[in-house]
């Protein structure tokens, strides 16, 4: 943290701080969210469908604004490495498939009642 935060060191950048300072607030937040929706799927509230939905979306973007924010404070490195185009991919496919599935399943309509 010293080194990427502290001005005059070789690797520092005053964007260090908020980057790193945002990807821990917001995972931390992911963590607590997806705990909240283990919660809600167990209790097949009827809002675990609008959660779900909402956390997949917001990871998605999430991924893409994380690498544009990396770029930003490493501009010599590619936005989009072969690991963040692989977690991209994933959580777009993961998306795909059960946003749809959450919208017009009847199954999942008639789980989540309560």
């Amino acid at each position: 943290w010293e080194v990427l935060t502290t001005p005059g060191t070789e690797v520092y950048n005053s964007l260090w701080a908020p980057v790193l300072m945002g990807e821990v607030v917001i995972n931390g937040g992911l963590v607590i969210a997806w705990l909240f929706m283990a919660f809600l799927f167990f209790s097949k509230k009827k809002v675990f469908p609008k959660w779900y939905i909402s956390i997949m979306v917001f990871t998605l973007l999430f991924i893409f604004l994380d690498a544009l924010a990396m770029n930003a404070v490493l501009p010599n490195e590619p936005v989009f490495d072969p690991e963040t185009i692989q977690e991209f991919v994933r959580q777009l496919i993961a998306t795909i498939i059960w946003v749809p599935y959450m919208l017009v399943s009847k199954r999942v309509q008639a789980t989540f009642i309560k």
